[in-house]
């Protein structure tokens, strides 16, 4: 994979492309190279094979990011500043300042008489403080005994961290652990963002074992394990006795991490984590000395081969930093210096969070709904057929992908709301137009092959009708758009072609069909709605007293009994004629 890397960077300079900017690299960008140069990770990643190690960079937009928690401990410094010639706050303000090494022209535009928010250079400022974080929470307040002083009143901790709202990253993360291809999370992170993505999902936090001390690890299996080997914001808030002293932020407690008994359950587990599955690193410049003994010593517990397919460690990055190398240095021993611009290329993806994200949470669901193709009777249909199946599950992926706008945050919550109603209109026949929807995963299991619970829910026939609108559209047999949400008629999809336009919904069985109906989410006499189903249709009395026209004059409602369609069908091209006729355009 290391040669077809290069070559896609060797290719983009000959057509004299722009590089790929981690930091603005779209969604639809960042799938192309999950199908590309990065298709094995991709592939690996939906099996379950990699970890997420996870760092402050997913949180920077967030209340607690290092840039909030450190202009909050900046102003709390100032605003106790005294006229006394040695008032400890000064003292303390100045040491902070210095460890962000301003120059003289920027020192000489700080005034402590001013609120810090209006110095020119304070984002600046924040940005090389963040950098140095453990360095800056190390500092101390003289007369005050307390050695992270600094930590829990100057950032005004249980207020900074409880109540946070979640970011598009967080979010997704949960989605991947409710999709079983993320069972393990490690995060470097004190805030309590994933568990409020979580609650926002509509799940409870029993979905994940959220593991600081050693007990934590005890009791029943969750859909993944969080470890929080900094120490955990939301407990500590909870449960201070127990939890505040397990909060890692000073770089004396970093340096002592390895040896700090408190830790040795994280430090076993992590180990495991490390040694026996892929890395996947995002927002973390691994510059802790404790992560990269983790993983020095991970490799003798078991080595991972430098050229393995998928790569072992791959980090989300524009390029990698003196961590990021160390670690591949630590992992792949005295191999990494002749084979270190390979190793480079192949272990660095130019997407941060965000994009690779919501990139892989499209991709997890395509790739489930790809294999889902697969376990319907289809005796007509081969091993090509299915592969043309698949193409047009990756054209709704990549529609989807292309409506992804520069606010990731509402991307998600929509494609959230959208795929979690549709799930329940196919299901129960139910609907809703509330803001928030609870997030249903195509299945627990990262297998979905192996799901004995998938083929009752109807999704199996639902994603080959996916399927073979995505065919239609790539054709330009028609267009697919999605539906006004707020509107509980919209269906599913819409789909217009030169025959007229119309709204496709799903009904796993009757009893959704007749759910759907009662509730007025369409009418037998509207010609414009495409109801498919996933088994055969039971018949029911039409109730609706109006007339409407669709479809070029048509007034009915058309049922396509999907199923027996894909039974009968002879092969791909007479499966999607069949398709064609039943729905009327």
């Amino acid at each position: 994979m290391s040669r077809l890397i290069l070559l896609f960077h060797k290719m983009r300079g000959m057509l004299r492309l722009p590089p790929l900017n981690a930091a603005t690299i779209s969604v639809r960008q960042t799938i192309e190279l999950l199908d590309g140069p990065f298709a094995s990770l991709a592939a690996a990643f939906n099996r379950g094979e990699y970890a997420l190690w996870l760092g402050s960079a997913i949180s920077r937009e967030r209340v607690a990011a290092l840039n909030g928690v450190l202009s909050k401990l900046i102003e709390f410094l100032r605003i106790r500043i005294t006229a006394a010639d040695e008032c400890p706050y000064r003292r303390a303000l100045n040491q902070v300042i210095d460890i962000a090494n301003p120059s003289e022209h920027e020192r000489g535009r700080i005034s402590f008489a001013q609120d810090s928010a209006a110095w020119p250079d304070l984002p600046v400022l924040l940005k090389r403080l963040a950098e140095k974080y453990s360095t800056v929470l190390a500092v101390s307040v003289e007369g005050q005994p307390d050695a992270d002083y600094l930590l829990w009143e100057g950032t005004d901790f249980v207020h900074t961290f409880a109540n946070e709202e979640p970011d598009a990253d967080h979010l997704c993360i949960c989605i991947l652990a409710l999709e079983g291809v993320a069972s393990d999370i490690v995060s470097a992170n004190w805030d309590g963002l994933i568990e409020a993505a979580v609650r926002e999902l509509g799940h409870t936090l029993d979905i994940f074992r959220i593991c600081v001390t050693g007990t934590d690890f005890r009791g029943p299996a969750a859909a993944a394990r969080l470890l929080k080997f900094h120490g955990c914001a939301v407990r500590a808030i909870e449960n201070e006795p127990v939890y505040r002293p397990l909060l890692i932020a000073r770089w004396a407690q970093i340096v002592g991490w390895m040896e700090n008994n408190a830790f040795a359950a994280m430090k076993n587990a992590l180990l495991g984590v490390s040694s026996q599955r892929r890395t996947l690193m995002i927002g973390m410049s691994a510059q802790d000395p404790n992560i990269q003994a983790l993983f020095q010593g991970a490799r003798a517990l078991a080595t991972w081969p430098w050229n393995d397919e998928p790569p072992a460690h791959v980090f989300a990055e524009q390029s990698l930093g003196t961590g990021q190398k160390t670690i591949l240095e630590l992992s792949y021993g005295d191999d990494f210096q002749p084979n270190q611009a390979a190793i480079l290329s192949r272990s660095c993806i130019p997407a941060y969070g965000k994009p690779l994200l919501a990139a892989l949470v499209l991709n997890v669901i395509t790739s489930k709904c790809c294999a889902m193709l697969r376990n319907i009777s289809t005796p007509g249909l081969q091993g090509h057929d299915f592969l043309e199946l698949d193409k047009g599950i990756k054209r709704i992926r990549d529609l989807a992908a292309d409506a992804a706008g520069p606010d990731a945050l509402a991307f998600i919550r929509r494609l959230v709301r959208h795929t979690s109603r549709v799930k329940a209109m196919l299901q129960e026949g139910r609907h809703s137009t509330a803001a928030h929807q609870t997030y249903r995963a195509i299945s627990s299991r990262h297998d979905v092959d192996n799901d004995p619970n998938v083929g009752a829910t109807g999704q199996r026939e639902a994603a080959s009708g996916l399927a073979l609108l995505g065919l239609g559209e790539i054709s330009g047999d028609w267009s697919l758009t999605l539906g006004d949400l707020i509107n509980n008629e919209a269906g599913a999809i819409k789909i217009s072609s030169n025959a007229g336009t119309a709204r496709v919904s799903f009904a796993a069985n009757s009893n959704a069909d007749l759910n759907l109906f009662k509730d007025c989410v369409y009418k037998e006499d509207d010609g414009e709605v495409i109801l498919v189903h996933s088994s055969p249709i039971v018949p029911f009395q039409q109730r609706s007293p109006s007339r409407q026209m669709g479809r070029k004059g048509k007034t009915s409602a058309a049922h396509v009994d999907l199923s027996s369609i894909i039974k009968s069908a002879s092969d791909i091209a007479d499966l999607r004629q069949r398709f064609r006729q039943e729905i009327g355009l």
